[in-house]
């Protein structure tokens, strides 16, 4: 019952932070993480999505993204690394807002992953057998990785 409502919630408040995007159009900063253990890649699904995703959020005012992108992985996942390395930068112009999401790269040895409350389910999977639910954005970036170049600047 309380993941329910928690779920609920989280659609309610993701709804209307669209609404909110679509009026003003605002200019953001977010991250995200590959986060590796051996061939598996770290995967989350927030309570307002129904895919896998890499884990991440927003950057603060006065935080650098490299900071962001450890902090989020801390609070998403549980999981917490001391080092990550710039991947690429990208562009998400969907949702009414001009968005510029850095992407990171880090290596762990943890196995297991603590859900925090915005995040219903997180987990290692094989790079080999994603799921199907595994998100279009999370593919890209993952042959972007793969190739070491950005194919399309755009998230």
């Amino acid at each position: 019952m309380k993941n329910l409502l928690l779920n609920i919630l989280f659609q309610c408040a993701h709804r209307t932070r669209k609404i909110v995007w679509r009026i003003f159009r605002p200019t953001t900063s977010g991250v995200k993480m590959l986060l590796f253990n051996g061939n598996k890649v770290m995967l989350v699904k927030t309570r307002y999505s129904s895919k896998l995703s890499l884990p991440g959020g927003k950057v603060n005012k006065m935080e650098i993204p490299r900071e962001a992108a450890i902090r989020e992985l801390r609070e998403e996942t549980g999981i917490a690394v001391n080092d990550c390395r710039l991947v690429g930068v990208y562009s998400n112009f969907t949702e009414f807002k001009n968005d510029t999401i850095v992407l990171f790269a880090a290596e762990t040895t943890e196995t297991k992953c603590l859900p925090g409350w915005e995040i219903a389910q997180c987990g290692f999977f094989p790079l080999d057998a994603l799921p199907a639910d595994t998100s279009p954005a999370t593919l890209r970036r993952l042959e972007d990785f793969k190739k070491g170049i950005i194919i399309d600047g755009r998230w």
